[in-house]
């Protein structure tokens, strides 16, 4: 930890709260209100639960460095409780607490992990001390090598978070097909996440120093892909006023990204075959052999064997790039890892803007883990940075999310729809469908700021906030 607690009566800087949460789990509100009295004005972030059972939710969402734990739960056992944590979150320092300690439920709370036990009723001095020492055993544990490497990748893998089954055997496979140069091919639906995991495997392969070049299949016809994978020769057609280096040269020694692979039409997966086989290629308009080293990792949104049923995708060249297959599961397959998900957005949207991060009611969760999520992860992370910037409250409630959602899945309006209409009410109709969701979208790439949001409209700040009024939007700095 790089902040640390002042003690009482200290004059020292405040911790970052968005680092230090704590997550107070009592089913009493009244020993929760008296934690978060002692401990909110020392700077740190406190999250009250009263019901045990959803213990392990809340630490997938919040990420606390510390759960201070009742023993005695109305719904379950503390110690199962703790059990529950230590099983999932390892590392994360839990402190027990009761009235009624005992040397046997202590000496089975230390085996369980617990670091120490806090005696009700509680006192501010000791608490705090009791706090203090987490800290410094924080600290310590940083200090560590091994664990500031492993520190440093999961900063990396961030994104890559699940403990669903199904994401759990990508996360194992991922691990061993670093280690060899085999082709992957990745397949999922859009906004599962198959870039990051093309990533993955290069950043954990020996190839990790060298680069990592991705290109987009769908975006580029024929002409221009063969100029991209293979590069050009100077004067090899008009325009080509110097040589052009391609996607292939660029990732000599490293890692190329082919995404969409189904996409590209058969005539070039031909000539994309033919080079994986002789590991060699000539730029465009040049007559030398160019030998590659390039480890090739594939993509598609698509079944690769329907797509091969359906002769989008060849059969050789399948074979060629389906070495070792990963297909990504949708979010919906995974609901219970949207608490996990959640929170990491939360917690990296407020510290890309270096404010506290929000939280999120147990209610809202139930709501999000409801939604079909078409886009998957990216969906979710996209709802989550725009419940950052118009929430105006620092908890995200149930209404909060429902307003998004009911937005999105509102239907937008048919065009041929309008053309019965009269021009002045069918540009009204049309326009009352385009413009809010216009305003909310530029409002959430310029991170809230009108200012900023009205440049890129190109209209004044005056007009933007009359546009805001009109849809009911209200500013970030009102919120």
């Amino acid at each position: 930890m790089t902040a640390t607690p002042p003690s009482p009566g200290a004059s020292q800087p405040r911790p970052r709260r968005d680092e230090l949460t704590v997550l107070i789990i009592d089913d009493e509100p009244a020993v929760c209100s008296v934690l978060v009295a002692m401990l909110s004005p020392e700077g740190y972030r406190c999250v009250p639960l009263h019901d045990g059972r959803r213990a392990v939710e809340m630490v997938d969402l919040h990420h606390p460095f510390l759960v201070m734990l009742d023993l005695m739960l109305p719904e379950t056992s503390g110690l199962d409780v703790l059990r529950d944590i230590k099983a999932v979150h390892p590392n994360v320092i839990v402190l027990m607490m009761t009235g009624f300690p005992t040397v046997e439920t202590a000496v089975s709370a230390m085996r369980l992990g617990a670091f120490d036990y806090l005696q009700k009723p509680l006192h501010l001095d000791e608490v705090l001390f009791r706090v203090q020492r987490v800290i410094e055993h924080t600290k310590l544990l940083a200090e560590n090598d091994d664990l500031r490497v492993k520190l440093d990748h999961h900063r990396r893998s961030q994104r890559l978070l699940g403990k669903a089954k199904s994401f759990a055997r990508v996360l194992d496979t991922i691990d061993v097909v670093a280690t060899s140069d085999a082709n992957v091919l990745i397949s999922g639906e859009t906004g599962t996440g198959k870039d990051l995991v093309a990533r993955e495997i290069h950043e954990k392969s020996h190839r990790r120093g060298k680069p990592f070049v991705a290109v987009d299949c769908a975006a580029l016809p024929d002409h221009l892909m063969v100029s991209e994978l293979f590069g050009y020769e100077k004067g090899a057609f008009t325009g080509a006023l110097e040589r052009h280096p391609g996607l292939f040269e660029a990732a000599e020694g490293g890692t190329a990204f082919l995404d969409e692979i189904t996409e590209m039409s058969t005539e070039m997966q031909a000539t994309l075959l033919r080079v994986l086989q002789e590991r060699q290629f000539r730029r465009v308009g040049g007559r030398d052999m160019i030998s590659m080293n390039v480890r090739i990792i594939s993509a598609t949104n698509r079944d690769p064997a329907e797509a091969v049923r359906q002769q989008r995708f060849r059969l050789d060249l399948f074979y060629r790039l389906n070495v070792v297959p990963i297909e990504l599961p949708a979010l919906r397959e995974r609901r219970d890892d949207i608490p996990l998900l959640a929170g990491r957005f939360l917690a990296d949207y407020a510290r890309h803007h270096d404010h506290p991060a929000k939280s999120i009611s147990l209610e809202a969760l139930d709501l999000l883990r409801g939604h079909n999520w078409p886009g998957n992860v990216r969906e979710l992370e996209n709802l989550i940075q725009r419940l950052s910037i118009m929430t105006p409250l620092q908890t995200i409630e149930a209404e909060d999310v429902r307003k998004v959602l009911s937005h999105e899945s509102k239907p937008t309006v048919d065009l041929t729809e309008c053309f019965g209409l009269p021009f002045r009410k069918a540009r009204r109709v049309w326009l009352a469908q385009f413009e809010k969701p216009y305003l909310l979208r530029l409002l959430a790439e310029h991170d809230g700021i009108v200012s900023r949001a009205a440049a890129a409209a190109g209209v004044d700040r005056k007009t933007f906030y009359r546009l805001m009024r009109a849809h009911g939007i209200r500013p970030a700095a009102e919120n």
